[in-house]
C-alpha cells in the first residue's frame, strides 16, 4: 500500500482520492532524476590510472628473444609465473654448469644443449600465446 503524499495515510496503490483527506491523485510519485557522473569530472581525471591492456604481439616477441629471463610474464603482470620462469632458467643452466665442470668435463655441448632446450620451451610458448585468443594477463585482461 501507498501513502497520502498529503496527510501520510495509507491508500491503495490505485487510489484516485484518499478516503481520509480528500485529496485527488494522493499517491506519490517516484520521478528519480538520473545524472551522468563522468559530465562532472575532466576527461583527463577520469582516464588517469586506467588499465592499459598487454598486447599479446609484445608477449610473444619478448618469449621469443627474451624468454629466459621471464620477461613475457613481467610485461603480462603475472609476476608468480615470472619468477618461476627465471627460476627455471637458473636452476636448469645451473644444473648445465656443474655437470659440465664436475662430471663431463670438457664436454661443452651439454651447456647448448641446456640453452637450446631453454629457447625451445621459450618458443612454443610464444607460438602458443600467438595462436590462443582466450588467453589473459595476469589482471585478469584479455590480450589485444
Amino acid at each position: 500500500m501507498a501513502k497520502c503524499k498529503n496527510c501520510s495515510s495509507q491508500v491503495e496503490d490505485n487510489a484516485t482520492v484518499c478516503a481520509v483527506c480528500g485529496q485527488i491523485n494522493p499517491i506519490k510519485s517516484k520521478k528519480v532524476k538520473t545524472v551522468d557522473l563522468t559530465t562532472k569530472f575532466e576527461h583527463d581525471i577520469i582516464n588517469r590510472g586506467n588499465y592499459k591492456q598487454s598486447s599479446r604481439k609484445v608477449a610473444v616477441l619478448l618469449f621469443f628473444l627474451l624468454g629466459f629471463t621471464g620477461a613475457a610474464y613481467f610485461y603480462l603482470k603475472d609476476i608468480y609465473r615470472g619468477f618461476i620462469s627465471l627460476l627455471g632458467t637458473i636452476v636448469i643452466m645451473g644444473a648445465a654448469f656443474l655437470l659440465y665442470a664436475f662430471v663431463l668435463k670438457n664436454e661443452l655441448i651439454i651447456i647448448i644443449i641446456a640453452a637450446l632446450i631453454i629457447f625451445a620451451v621459450n618458443i612454443v610458448l610464444g607460438i602458443y600465446y600467438l595462436t590462443h585468443n582466450e588467453l589473459k594477463d595476469g589482471q585478469g585482461e584479455f590480450l589485444v
